[in-house]
């Protein structure tokens, strides 16, 4: 990270972690004014899960299409023996 000056800050752990804290301290407040119910720590995690998903469905689909592809060429190749 760096300061507003641009010199290299070293941020300890220990650091990280009250920012962090804070920043979710921060967002519960705002969650809390506007009167939304779903925890705010929940929604990295159900973001996370929904973006792993995607990304199974997505390897799925592309393994589909390699088999597809895979068993067209086979058909191809066997037709030409003949």
């Amino acid at each position: 990270m760096s300061c507003s000056n641009g010199d290299q800050t070293d941020l300890s752990p220990l650091r990280v972690m009250i920012l962090r804290d804070n920043i979710l301290s921060f967002r519960q407040m705002e969650a809390s004014k506007r009167g939304e119910t779903q925890p705010i720590l929940s929604r990295p995690l159900l973001e996370t899960e929904r973006k792993k998903k995607k990304e199974r469905k997505k390897k799925e689909e592309k393994e589909e299409k390699e088999e597809k592809k895979e068993k067209k060429e086979r058909k191809e190749r066997k037709k030409r023996k003949k």
